[in-house]
């Protein structure tokens, strides 16, 4: 009963420490997906401003760092589908087989592009969406485009100036615990090995393997970090503390 109680304390501790780890992401993502709405809705009087909400989203919380480049790549994604649906559909229509079609040709020009699997997932979902469009319908490419543009713009906005993390301290959160288990599993290793006990030697090498997926979470925040601090004007005077994280969280 006392192991089940301490598994279970950890396991609250550590739920608590991701939700403090990422409960910004989860305000900025709020925060984006409103004023995205609110512009494309109210301000370019989009009638369908559902995909400016849904791109913020994506560029908040599909990865932490990277943010203009995530934004670049969504808006290359959505041009290339609406370039090759477009052209396509306006010859061939619409139908099951025409959207197969539009989808692989899209994909397959992100990928002449060298486009990273962003690009390609929404250069395809921008093409479903043409070829599943009746030809007397609305024109979705325009709106599309111009929604993709305002959800990541207002994302990078929210990111970087309405609500940017504070670097220092995310990242000393997430770089303590992840450098703490690291420092002890290869203290105990090097003990171990010292004393030629290779039993011990070998659990700390297991569980350092175990921390590895730790370790590339804590990289990704030190990478978020590093973006703010060198994009955001708030954030500028820290990136001189950033840079006694970024070797050993970076592996550099």
């Amino acid at each position: 009963m006392t192991e089940v109680v301490a598994a279970a304390r950890r396991q609250a501790q550590e739920a608590f420490e991701r939700l403090r780890r990422y409960l910004i992401v989860a305000l900025q993502a709020g925060l984006a997906a409103g004023l995205s709405w609110y512009v494309a809705n109210t301000l370019l009087h989009n009638p369908q401003p559902l995909f400016a909400p849904a791109a913020a989203v994506g560029t908040i919380a599909a990865a932490i760092g990277n943010r203009v480049r995530r934004t670049a790549e969504l808006l290359g994604g959505v041009i290339l589908g609406v370039l090759v649906g477009d052209l396509i559909i306006q010859v061939i229509g619409n139908g099951p087989v025409q959207t197969g079609l539009v989808v692989a040709l899209a994909i397959s020009a992100a990928v002449v592009f060298r486009g990273s699997g962003a690009v390609m997932v929404q250069a395809g979902s921008t093409a479903v969406l043409l070829g599943t469009v009746e030809p007397s319908g609305p024109d979705l490419a325009v709106p599309r485009t111009l929604n993709a543009l305002v959800g990541g713009g207002v994302a990078v906005v929210v990111a970087l100036l309405l609500l940017p993390l504070n670097p220092v301290r995310v990242v000393h959160r997430a770089a303590g615990a992840s450098l703490g288990i690291f420092a002890h599993q290869l203290t105990v290793a090097a003990e171990a090995l010292a004393a030629g006990d290779p039993g011990r030697a070998d659990a700390a090498l297991q569980r350092l393997q175990a921390a590895e997926a730790e370790r590339r979470q804590t990289t990704e925040i030190v990478a978020a970090a590093a973006e703010v601090a060198s994009l955001s004007p708030w954030r500028w005077r820290r990136r001189s503390q950033l840079r006694r994280y970024e070797a050993p969280c970076l592996g550099t």
